[in-house]
């Protein structure tokens, strides 16, 4: 059965025995869609790496193309492990087959994978989300971080003491603009304003003594200038009039008048200079306390303000600092930890999806029963298996033999040396045994040459 050069080319991808496979024309067309599954999540996570890289560079679009078609050639390698490193064995049935020994491993990696790709299509899809959670979570950040500032800064309690310190300068403006409450002074004041209207009435009598005495004069004047008039010139009188008694009475009626009105008034001007005096002490402690509160006041109102100023542009380069991380790592933690569960639902369900792109190859090919082409690699395995056998089982025959001969050999060998070794002792030993019988003999001819002599 022919195959197309299509087919061929998802063959190539899949990572399947093409020598194997042409075998079995029932399996062109399956192994050919397992090639284009791992092609598509290849191109799928190589799409999804270009998003990625995008995000953190917006310029070098070379280097971001380049990333991508790495990581898609990760992806593809991984995916085509996961599938092509699967060993089927067809002399055991479907169900006996080691089935989460291969599965748990890959689904782990499968897992991983997908996670990973499918956080750049979560930020295309929920892309309007996410800036408008960013928004809000840069927003809430920016009042967090004033209400932290504020507090570290205590503007709250040191507000308190300003507003406390107005409020009592505003209390001394308030009692510098009223009377003074010291009994001291009120009851001078009221000793004053008791003497007070005493003073005209005496003043008046003294006006009235006064008029008497003056009008008394008068009378005495006019008295004069009658009698004058009525008397020849030798008789008349210097017009200025005698004082008579009742004038020197009146005199003193109005010197009397006089002096009460004085010493009344002295009196009330007393009460006056007391109550004054009383009043210039208040008034001076109290301006005095009220300028110090003052001073107080503006210093820390002055300090207050400038610590405001400074927490409201800390707090805005916060946020312009919050507002320029338009990163990948904070798009991600937005979108991961997003209180909305509609999104979050969706989000996992793009997840699970590109999770079951990557596991259904490793699935089927675990699942599918036992097929043509498992049945021709596990048949080329073994014939291998068994040529590899038989030749390891030859040499070692052969390495087996080569050992006995040699063995024998060495045996051999050794005891033609040990022979040997024995014969040249036994020669060595006889030629020494001779030596000394000789000797012997000499030694014995001298002792009776000598006996012979001395006889």
């Amino acid at each position: 059965m022919k195959y197309s050069k299509l087919q061929y080319f998802f063959w190539l991808i899949s990572g399947s025995e093409i020598s194997v496979l042409k075998k079995c024309p029932n399996e062109y067309n399956r192994h050919a869609n397992i090639g284009m599954m791992i092609l598509i999540t290849s191109l799928f996570a190589s799409f999804t790496a270009f998003v990625a890289g995008a995000t953190f560079v917006d310029t070098n679009y070379w280097g971001v193309l380049a990333f991508a078609v790495i990581w898609g050639l990760v992806i593809f390698t991984l995916d085509r492990s996961m599938v092509n490193s699967i060993k089927r064995k067809p002399d055991q049935a479907v169900e006996n087959q080691p089935f989460w020994f291969y599965f748990a491993p890959r689904f782990a990696l499968a897992f991983i994978l997908a996670f990973f790709m499918s956080i750049p299509l979560d930020h295309i899809i929920f892309e309007e989300r996410i800036e408008r959670q960013m928004d809000a979570n840069n927003q809430r950040d920016w009042l967090q971080r004033q209400a932290e500032l504020n507090q570290g800064y205590n503007v709250e309690g040191r507000g308190a003491e300003v507003g406390q310190l107005k409020e009592e300068v505003a209390s001394l403006d308030a009692a510098l603009a009223g009377d003074c409450p010291l009994p001291e002074y009120q009851n001078a004041k009221a000793a004053y304003e008791e003497c007070e209207p005493q003073v005209k009435p005496l003043e008046y009598q003294y006006d009235q003594r006064i008029k008497e005495r003056k009008a008394h004069y008068a009378q005495l004047v006019s008295n004069r200038a009658a009698y004058n008039n009525s008397v020849p010139d030798s008789l008349r009188k210097p017009a200025e009039p005698e004082l008579d008694r009742k004038w020197f009475e009146l005199k003193a009626d109005s010197d009397a008048a006089y002096k009460r009105w004085q010493d009344k008034r002295k009196e009330c001007n007393a009460y006056y200079k007391k109550a004054d005096s009383v009043y210039t002490a208040w008034k001076a402690g109290l301006i005095a306390e009220r300028n110090e509160k003052d001073s107080i006041y503006e210093k820390r109102d002055s300090t207050l303000i400038a610590d405001k100023d400074e927490i409201l542009n800390k707090a805005e380069g916060y946020k312009e600092k919050m507002d320029s991380m338009q990163g990948f790592d904070t798009k991600f933690t937005t979108l991961f930890l997003m209180p909305d569960w509609g999104v979050q639902f969706l989000k996992w369900l793009i997840f699970l999806a590109l999770l079951v792109i990557e596991i259904l190859p490793t699935y089927l090919k675990l699942k599918t029963p036992i097929s043509q082409y498992d049945w021709k690699l596990y048949e080329d395995d073994q014939t291998f298996a068994d040529d590899v056998r038989s030749r390891i089982e030859s040499n070692q025959e052969i390495a087996e033999e080569t050992e006995r001969y040699r063995k024998t050999k060495e045996i051999e060998l050794n005891n033609s040396i040990m022979d040997k070794t024995a014969a040249i002792e036994l020669q060595l030993a006889e030629e020494s045994l001779r030596e000394w019988e000789r000797r012997a003999r000499e030694s014995m001819n001298r002792r009776m040459d000598d006996t012979d002599l001395s006889t």
